[in-house]
């Protein structure tokens, strides 16, 4: 194995025990961010063993929030960082914009984080971006049941063919707690001006094709 990948095992594997609910960082602002991720990735990519620190501190609360709004319970939050630190292990050589590194892991932490579910065999969540969170009968009918299934997995599937990026969006609009604008526009390296029109935009597909 590469050694920069040798350092970045050992920190992920090593971390679990150290993963408590993480604060979000002071923000950068999306240039910052976007300049401060290269700089980052570049130095993990030479095996710089601060770096893959520096990287997992700063983008850490990031996955956290994306394993939070999946409804995960805090072992399974661990689980998910882990999972999608790994991931960035096997990915992070052939990355083709390195400096949007916090999209590509929003993505990947609600992949893992649905893996995670799975294997837990709970009902995935419904909540919607629009807030049009349904609510259900706390003892609901086996027809109910499947019902809710069903629903789940068609938002999914929507959610899956929307652009890399937008499903990103979508993974920091659906935290729990929510994130501000200015977060959201932290952690993906996005003009904050563009997180309301890109959502409006995202709204109107999910709209449509949840409507088909």
């Amino acid at each position: 194995m590469h050694g920069g990948n040798q350092v970045a095992v050992h920190h992920t594997t090593h971390a679990r025990a150290q993963f408590v609910e993480p604060r979000q960082s002071a923000p950068l602002g999306s240039a910052g961010r976007a300049t401060r991720t290269l700089e980052l990735v570049q130095r993990c990519r030479a095996g710089e063993e601060a770096a893959w620190r520096e990287l997992i501190t700063l983008f850490t609360p990031v996955v956290w929030t994306v394993a939070r709004s999946m409804g995960l319970r805090h072992a399974e939050c661990e689980d998910t960082c882990q999972l999608t630190w790994l991931r960035v292990v096997e990915n992070l050589s052939s990355l083709r914009e390195p400096e949007r590194l916090g999209s590509w892991l929003v993505t990947t932490a609600r992949r893992e984080a649905i893996k995670v579910l799975a294997r837990s065999r709970r009902l995935l969540p419904i909540d919607d971006v629009t807030t049009l969170a349904t609510t259900t009968d706390p003892q609901p009918s086996p027809e109910e049941t499947a019902v809710s299934r069903a629903e789940n997995h068609r938002l999914l599937s929507a959610v899956s063919r929307l652009p890399p990026a937008h499903q990103a969006l979508v993974g920091l609009l659906l935290a729990d707690p929510p994130m501000s604008y200015d977060e959201i526009s932290d952690a993906l390296a996005m003009p904050r001006g563009s997180v309301g029109p890109t959502r409006l935009r995202i709204l109107r597909r999910l709209r449509t094709e949840l409507g088909r």
